[in-house]
């Protein structure tokens, strides 16, 4: 009777959640660089992206006051409603990637999405300071 050893032709090897496929690390890194893109962009703009007469609430426990803003410029609008568009698209690939469907619900899942985040290739390199990848 023939074994099935890895030299055999019916040997399949154990699935194993955090052996990634080449495109998902690329598909997190670019998730992270797009949220840090939009993270950053949307610090440069107003607090309502429309315009809008403020809040000034001090009946509460905790005051909310906010100026009154003519809000974004529309191309500044656009590009922010672009960057959410990409973000959302990303997280949905990575969420819904065909490898992550293998890894089944609860703890497997939890552990590749984890592993993901950390695996090398899905970490950008932070400008100026080299990111070494874990042996």
């Amino acid at each position: 009777m023939a074994s099935e050893t890895p030299g055999d032709s019916s040997y399949e090897a154990p699935f194993d959640p955090l052996k990634f496929p080449s495109d998902l690390p690329d598909l997190q890194k670019e998730l992270h660089q797009t949220y840090s893109e939009l993270h950053r962009f949307a610090k440069t703009l107003p607090w309502p992206l429309e315009s809008h007469s403020g809040i000034n609430d001090t009946d509460r426990w905790r005051n909310v006051v906010r100026p009154a803003t003519e809000g974004a410029a529309p191309q500044d609008a656009a590009e922010y409603e672009r960057l959410r568009q990409d973000l959302r698209r990303l997280a949905a690939l990575v969420n819904g990637h065909r490898h992550c469907a293998k890894c089944g619900a609860g703890d497997g899942l939890m552990k590749a999405r984890q592993g993901l985040k950390h695996a090398p290739g899905a970490i950008p390199a932070k400008e100026g300071i080299e990111v070494v990848e874990a042996a």
